[in-house]
């Protein structure tokens, strides 16, 4: 009944999470759908091996370049007379030259230093009208290959290109960007809190910095080394499982389970999966290792899943969901090495990081309107809903400004005839009078037992004696013992401690008779 419940309240989150995984899942389905013709034989010309089928992989501890050829027929009746291209959605390489009929047509990467290291982007080569054959050097630190298939496709096809190369470029440039930010964000608001909101806010700052360290493997490198490579691709892959063990401790501390046993474990296996890539001897071994332990990926989204029913935040679900699914595809793809898929989890990191920050800068403005709640609370009378003095910090006096010191005659007689609670009531009817006869900007302050003080913004003298007046006529009509006070009135001097001692002497007639400066009433 409370998984039935909880899909109702986020059935809405849940549709939007799935609708944009399906986006992101057919926008990359649509660019590999390509209309064109797929080469599928290759003739390697050192060895003269034909290289079957349209994917080819070849791996060396060393570095090394193969040269592909093929030969095409009639190129010239391709595509009805529309310009063609060579494009290549996927390539291991460190340097590639495209070469038409012996003459080079284009490249990427150093040609000189072949050091580079490039795979996610895809590559785009225009062809001549009419050509016979297709020649590429391709070079490799230790790997070269493609699973994706190359093509020659028409212009109507580029815009699979464009779509393709935004989400594997700039895209992902932008989510590291993302990613990045918002954990420095979530560190900083974490140095403002104790306790557990601390360690979580910490928790997933981290998680969102190694996250977009991880990202920094998604990128073409133009000139690394063999050696600086192992040791980057060793930092950014690492980096993925560091980060979801970062992201483990947040989930158990934000939300903590009956079993903490639970939660350790599968900190422990993330830790693990991070550190086993660092013992890889080599480049060809870390492949063989992020395949392997791409297994751990598929254990964390069932501890996602386990935490997903604990989230009460509809835009937090919605996008860890989305991440949830981006990480499940992600783990299928290396587990099972489908051809031609790209990895998507960027998008998922980048998605729920949003999500983490809506939801605790949502829960950390809450704290702030608590604090402000309380410290205003801290700040009024609890019996008469006046100010107390701890108001004078923080309210601002000026020579503008007309101060009103009142004190209820008789008080303690009415407190002695008809109760106390009596005398709590004619208080509070007192400040609510005053309330109603002043403006929003002023304020009123009770300085203690039955004396109050009225601070009129912005009021000339003879105004506040009318107020004063006024506020006499109405208390009076709240009980039948028919209340009065005294006050003195007295234009802002000096310091507030001055006016105060002033206002408080003219209340009880000292230097009397009163000027338009001050009004004194006296009980008869």
């Amino acid at each position: 009944m409370g998984l039935l419940y909880l899909l109702k309240y986020h059935f809405v989150s849940i549709v939007i999470a799935c609708a944009l995984f399906l986006l992101l899942f057919f926008t990359f389905s649509y660019t590999r759908n390509i209309e064109g013709i797929i080469i599928t034989s290759w003739i390697e010309d050192k060895s003269s091996t034909p290289v079957t089928g349209p994917f080819f992989e070849k791996f060396s501890k060393d570095p090394f370049t193969v040269f592909l050829s093929t030969e095409i027929e009639n190129s010239e009746m391709l595509f009805n007379g529309s310009r063609k291209y060579l494009y290549i959605p996927q390539l291991y390489h460190s340097y590639i030259a495209v070469y038409v009929d012996g003459i080079k047509i284009g490249s990427n990467g150093f040609s000189e230093k072949r050091s580079g290291y490039f795979w996610n982007q895809p590559l785009l080569f225009e062809l001549p009208d009419n050509f016979k054959k297709i020649t590429l050097e391709i070079s490799g630190l230790y790997r070269v290959g493609t699973d994706s298939g190359i093509y020659i496709i028409p212009s109507s096809e580029l815009v699979k290109y464009r779509i393709l190369s935004f989400l594997t470029e700039k895209a992902i440039l932008m989510n590291i960007g993302m990613a990045f930010s918002i954990g420095i964000v979530l560190i900083i608001i974490s140095l403002a809190l104790s306790t557990t909101d601390k360690k979580i806010y910490f928790y997933l700052g981290m998680a969102s910095i190694l996250g977009s360290i991880w990202l920094f493997d998604l990128i073409g490198l133009s000139h690394v080394g063999r050696v600086f490579l192992l040791q980057y691709r060793k930092l950014t892959v690492s980096s993925a499982y560091f980060a979801l063990s970062f992201l483990v401790l947040g989930f158990s501390h934000n939300y903590p389970s009956k079993k903490k046993i639970f939660d350790r474990i599968f900190l422990f296996i993330n830790l693990i999966a991070g550190f086993s890539f660092w013992i890889a001897p080599n480049l060809v071994a870390l492949e063989s290792f992020i395949s392997s332990i791409s297994i751990v990926l598929l254990l964390d989204v069932f501890y996602l899943i386990s935490k997903f029913v604990l989230i009460q935040s509809k835009v937090l679900l919605s996008t860890v969901l989305f991440f949830i699914m981006c990480v499940m595809s992600d783990a299928l793809v290396i587990a099972l090495g489908i051809k031609g898929a790209k990895l998507i989890s960027s998008y998922g990191i980048a998605a729920m990081f949003l999500g983490f920050v809506y939801y605790l800068v949502n829960n950390y403005k809450e704290m702030l309107v608590r604090l402000t709640v309380t410290h205003a609370k801290s700040l009024i009378d609890s019996l008469t809903g006046a100010y107390n003095r701890g108001i004078f910090a923080e309210f601002n006096v000026d020579e503008k400004d007309v101060l009103v010191y009142l004190d209820v005659n008789r008080f303690k007689e009415i407190n002695d005839t008809y109760g106390h609670e009596v005398g709590d009531m004619i208080l509070k009817q007192l400040v609510q009078t005053i309330k109603n006869h002043t403006r929003q900007s002023d304020a009123v302050v009770r300085m203690g037992g039955d004396e109050f003080l009225l601070i009129l913004k912005g009021c000339s003298v003879e105004k506040a004696s009318e107020i004063a007046q006024k506020i006499l006529s109405d208390f009076q009509k709240i009980h039948p013992c028919r209340p009065t006070f005294s006050y003195g009135i007295s234009t802002f001097e000096n310091t507030l401690n001055q006016t105060l001692k002033k206002v408080d002497d003219l209340m009880y007639g000292v230097n009397y008779p009163p000027s338009i400066e001050v009004v004194a009433w006296y009980k008869p």
